[in-house]
Order: C-alpha cells, then sequence, then structure tokens
C-alpha cells in the first residue's frame, strides 16, 4: 500500500511539473533555469505556494501577489497525473516489486502524454519533444518487457518489441495518409506520430479499439458542440486528446481484465 502512496504523490508532482512544461513550451521559457512564477505579475512563486493542490485550495485559486484567478489547469492536471501514477503503480506494483521498473516508465510516458494532451486542448498542437519522449520510453518498456520475458531469444516475430512497433507503423501510415491527403484539414501529422505511441503501447487489436473509441467519443463531442454551441461540421477540434483519452481506456480495461482481447481473437 505504501507504494502506491508513493505513486500518488509522485503523481502530483509530476503533474506540477507537466504544467511548468505545457507553460513554458508555448512561451520558450528555459525549463529548468529559473523559478516558477506566476504567468500574469510574473513575480516568484515561494515553496509554500508551489504544493501541488493544496497551495491552490489555500490561495482560493488566486496569486498571493496580485490575486488574479489561477486556471484551474493546474489542480485538475496534478489530480489528473495522480491518479494515473497511481493506477500504474496498482497495476505493476501490488503483490510484487519485479516490475516496478516498467511502472516507472509507463508513468514518465503518460506523463509525456498529460503534457501533449493538455497542449493540444490549449493550442492545438501537439509538442513534438514530449511526444518522441514518449515514444522512445515506449521502444524501451518494449524491449526491457521481451529481455525479461525472454522473447529476444525466442521467436523474435511473435516478441513485443515486433509486434507493438509493426502495430505503431500501420497506425503512423493511416494517419499520415489522413494528413496528407487533406492537407491536414481532417488530421495533422501531429496526429500521426501520437498514433506510433498508441501502437507501441498497446499491440495491434488493442491499437484498432483505442483508435475506434478515439474516434466514436471524438464524434460524440463533436456533435455535441454543434448542439450546444452552435459550431459547424467544419469547426477545427484537437483530435490528439480524444487518441489519448482511447489509448488510456484500452489501457486500464487491458490491465483490469487481462483476458479482454481473448474476446477478439
Amino acid at each position: 500500500m505504501a507504494i502506491i502512496i508513493l505513486f500518488f504523490i509522485y503523481g502530483l508532482a509530476f503533474g506540477s511539473f507537466c504544467n511548468v512544461v505545457i507553460s513554458r513550451t508555448r512561451s520558450e521559457e528555459k525549463l529548468f533555469l529559473s523559478q516558477s512564477h506566476c504567468p500574469k505579475c510574473k513575480k516568484d512563486i515561494g515553496w509554500k505556494d508551489n504544493i501541488p493542490v493544496i497551495s491552490f485550495l489555500i490561495l482560493r485559486g488566486k496569486c498571493r501577489n496580485c490575486h488574479k484567478k489561477i486556471s484551474w489547469q493546474y489542480p485538475l492536471v496534478e489530480i489528473a497525473t495522480a491518479i494515473i501514477f497511481t493506477l500504474i503503480g496498482y497495476f505493476y506494483t501490488i503483490g510484487s516489486i519485479d516490475n516496478l521498473l516498467v511502472a516507472v516508465l509507463y508513468s514518465f510516458v503518460f506523463a509525456c502524454l498529460m503534457v501533449v494532451f493538455v497542449y493540444d486542448v490549449k493550442y492545438m498542437e501537439i509538442p513534438m519533444h514530449a511526444m518522441w519522449l514518449a515514444i522512445g520510453l515506449l521502444v524501451v518498456i518494449n524491449i526491457v518487457n521481451d529481455i525479461s520475458g525472454g522473447s529476444l531469444q525466442g521467436d523474435f516475430w511473435h516478441s513485443t518489441t515486433f509486434t507493438h512497433s509493426l502495430s505503431a507503423l500501420v497506425a503512423f501510415c493511416f494517419f499520415f495518409g489522413l494528413s496528407y491527403i487533406s492537407d491536414e484539414t481532417w488530421m495533422g501529422y501531429g496526429d500521426a506520430f501520437l498514433a506510433i505511441a498508441i501502437g507501441l503501447l498497446l499491440g495491434p487489436m488493442a491499437t484498432f479499439l483505442a483508435l475506434m473509441v478515439a474516434f466514436c467519443v471524438g464524434a460524440l463531442v463533436g456533435m455535441g458542440l454543434v448542439v450546444a454551441k452552435g459550431k459547424t461540421m467544419k469547426t477545427a477540434i484537437p483530435f490528439g486528446p480524444f487518441l489519448i483519452f482511447g489509448l488510456l481506456v484500452i489501457f486500464v480495461v487491458l490491465n483490469l481484465y487481462p483476458t479482454f482481447m481473448d474476446n477478439f481473437i
């Protein structure tokens, strides 16, 4: 139980860091060489006002210096990241810590995807530095899983490294084709790289299911915006967050129900 609590605490901390990455990627500030500061009054934020979630509640959602409102993005990202980290810790460390390294790597992957999710929602653009880091980590995870399972010394063609890489390639080609044919009006090139991450993490059939979830939820949200807010069918909506949502749904389902994919084979 203690390790699950640690995953939650680290999730809050990484969620706070994700907010910094999102903010500084947009403003092109250096990531590590300057202290956290209020985006409105630019004054430095002290450590006691920089505690994830707790400081937001104590300050009642306002900057201590200029008293302007702090975006709800900050506590929501921190809580969401903490929940995802906790789930990963539960899936991979309960009963045994043999998979602790994989759990930590998956946590880093989803922290990167959190940055991509929020940045795409806010700015309709996928930050490629976070995307490439997630892809690199997933390649490492697949190799680690195959080494620990002995797949790389056996039948390589059925190894996670090969099957998931093939899935990533097919998913990339599909989304890249949509982007190219439509000149990025249907889909952006960034979504094609996000599809690589989905393929690397989930593998062939699970990737297909994640994409189906993404397309279905995206269609429902799009129709809801048309009805509720008067948007048109030509209104641009970032698709990256739906892809990440689909990925997360299938990832959770597969870990809760390991035999789930048997229904599709």
